[in-house]
C-alpha cells in the first residue's frame, strides 16, 4: 500500500523520553526517492499491524526502556488531526540498488549543542512518514533510533 507511518516512537507514562538520533535508510531495485516526514504526533497509532523490534541498551545494567518504538507491515491509519501535530521537517530520501551503499537520512536532535527532541506521556509520539508511490518487490526501509529516559 502507499505508505504513511512507517515508524512510531511512543513517549513513557513513567519517564521522559529524550531522542537524540534518528537513521533512516532506503534500499531498492533501481533508484527512486520518497518524501521522508518527521512529524510530532499527540496520539499513537491505533492499528498497523505494528512490529516492535527488540531495543539494545547501551549499558546491560540499565532499567528496561519505557518507550515504545514500532514499525509498521501495512499502511496504518492516521492518528485524528489534532492541533498539537506538527511537521519538524520534510526531506527526500534516494533509495539506491541493494549493493551499492544508500546515503542515510541521520537526524542528530543533539548536534551542535542542541536539545534532544522531549517526548513527554504516552500520548506524545515522533512519527515517521513516508509519501510517495506504494512500495514495490526489493523496496526496504531501515532505520535506528537513539534515545534516553530519565525521571525530570
Amino acid at each position: 500500500a502507499t505508505p504513511g507511518v512507517v515508524v512510531e516512537i511512543k513517549g513513557s507514562a513513567t519517564t521522559t523520553v529524550r531522542i537524540k538520533r534518528v537513521v533512516f535508510q532506503m534500499t531498492a531495485t533501481t533508484a527512486k526517492q520518497w518524501p521522508v516526514t518527521f512529524q510530532r504526533a499527540a496520539a499513537a497509532v491505533a492499528d498497523g499491524p505494528p512490529v516492535t523490534p527488540v531495543i539494545t541498551k547501551a549499558d546491560t545494567s540499565a532499567p528496561a526502556a519505557t518507550a515504545v518504538v514500532r514499525h509498521f507491515t501495512a499502511n496504518p491509519t492516521p492518528a485524528a488531526a489534532n492541533p498539537a501535530n506538527s511537521v519538524l521537517f520534510i526531506q527526500d530520501v534516494t533509495a539506491t540498488a541493494p549493493a551499492t551503499a544508500a546515503e542515510p537520512l541521520v537526524v542528530d536532535f543533539t548536534a551542535n549543542g542542541n536539545k534532544a527532541f522531549i517526548l513527554r506521556g504516552i500520548a506524545d509520539c515522533l512519527v515517521i512518514r513516508l509519501g510517495g508511490g506504494a512500495l514495490t518487490a526489493g523496496e526496504r526501509f531501515s532505520y535506528s533510533v537513539e534515545w534516553s529516559e530519565d525521571a525530570s
